[in-house]
């Protein structure tokens, strides 16, 4: 299995179109064998947060949102982000919609995580997470039971 590593937003930010400034940056990160992943500096995760959606069998169960603590740009929960309970404007859940129908596969559980940026065009997929995400089962209180449901339908279904 390769290993992925990742240079940090700031990291990222930190980059000019002089492509001798890349190399240094790249070799920071010498310690990673295989592929990098950059992702680039986003602004409005620090501005407005991230949005996390919850699908059980695809359907919609609820959805948060992540904010960074003062001067930070990780919304994690380690590096002082908060979590709240928040209902998505309809476009982020149609766009939110639009890219777990795009994976192909109806999944019994996913959390579809994005930013909303205008420069960007709108919602912007950052992560679909579909093995091991946190769930924020403890966000919505008929959550857990919308989950147990769609396990429950998987099991009669025999998948």
């Amino acid at each position: 299995m390769a290993t992925i590593g990742f240079l940090t937003s700031r990291e990222l930010a930190d980059l000019t179109d002089d492509d001798r400034l890349v190399v240094p940056h790249l070799a920071r990160a010498s310690h990673v064998e295989g592929a990098l992943i950059l992702q680039p500096y986003v602004e409005e995760v620090e501005t407005d947060g991230e949005w996390s959606l919850l699908f059980y069998d695809g359907v919609y169960s609820h959805a948060l949102k992540k904010r960074a603590a003062k001067d930070e740009f990780r919304v994690h929960a380690e590096w002082g982000g908060t979590v709240e309970r928040a209902t998505p404007p309809d476009a982020v859940l149609a766009d939110a919609r639009r890219a777990l129908e795009a994976a192909g596969e109806k999944f019994l559980y996913a959390r579809v995580d994005g930013i909303v940026s205008a420069r960007l065009g709108g919602f912007c997929l950052t992560e679909l997470e579909v093995v091991e995400p946190e769930l924020f089962l403890r966000m919505d209180e008929r959550a857990p039971a919308r989950f147990a449901e769609a396990i429950v339908k998987r099991l009669e279904r025999g998948e």
